[in-house]
């Protein structure tokens, strides 16, 4: 039994730290097809996802290939369909590389409350966060005030395409909680983090990759689930002790025959 105990140990935060895979895609569709209509990679209809979606993008800007072509006016949107459930820990991750160098020409990720079927709004009243061309534009919002309640990343200056965005929502407490970050492929590291913790929980109803102006390109688009830690590590505990009190009756019950 005492092995069992040690098991389950040893078990229970591996147990708890394991990712499912809701969305995924590397986008290596053809370049003259449009994202639009097509399936990401990995589709899951747990955790908030949908095992049926499909990609709702402006075919004005983004392709299969994971071109993006800039539009001028209001963001232009690829989005899947997402509503997150309480209790879990969702990251998002994109990897972005713009190609033109305005302060104000930028591709973007994030939650929206925008269904997914509207391709072209400025209505983000979610968590989500940018990148401009020229690094300046380290942006995230947390979805309470649009445009005007997030924060810049860090000091300003230019960062090095690609770089890969990273937002994490934590919807394990009352209220939920967003980081964001930016990993910087040149320099191997995070060159700009934020966070906020929610007084009202935003409402989000899909997650998407956007582009404001210009364009650029964007790949290895992911988002992932950890479950409510707890919850995993009570059912992988009970399977361990359930064998473990298997085996410990069948070890008496051999004792009281032998004897």
């Amino acid at each position: 039994m005492c092995a069992v105990l040690l098991a389950v140990t040893l078990v229970a935060p591996r147990l708890a730290s394991a990712a499912t895979v809701i969305y995924s895609d590397d986008f290596s569709g053809l370049s003259s097809a449009n994202l639009d209509g097509t399936a990401p990679d990995t589709r899951s209809g747990t955790d908030g996802g949908s095992a049926s979606a499909t990609w709702i993008a402006d075919t004005s800007a983004f392709k299969a290939s994971g071109t993006v072509t800039g539009q001028s006016g209001n963001m232009r949107y690829a989005l899947l369909a997402f509503t997150p459930i309480a209790g879990n820990i969702y990251t998002l991750k994109v990897d972005l590389n713009t190609t033109d160098f305005g302060s104000v020409n930028y591709l973007a990720a994030g939650f929206t409350s925008n269904a997914a079927t509207s391709t072209s709004s400025t209505a983000l009243n979610a968590p989500w966060m940018s990148m401009a061309a020229n690094g300046v534009g380290k942006i995230y919002y947390n979805g309470q005030n649009q445009f005007s309640d997030g924060g810049t990343f860090g000091t300003a200056g230019s960062v090095s395409n690609p770089i890969t965005l990273t937002l994490v929502l934590d919807t394990t407490s009352a209220l939920w909680k967003t980081s964001y970050s930016v990993y910087d492929f040149t320099t191997l590291g995070v060159v700009s983090s934020g966070a906020y913790n929610y007084t009202v929980n935003p409402t989000i109803t899909s997650v998407f990759i956007g582009d404001i102006i210009y364009g650029g390109t964007v790949d290895n688009f992911s988002l992932t689930v950890v479950p409510e830690p707890n919850a995993i590590a009570l059912f992988g505990m009970a399977i361990l002790v359930s064998v473990g009190l298997i085996r410990l009756r069948a070890s008496r019950t051999r004792f009281a025959t032998n004897s």
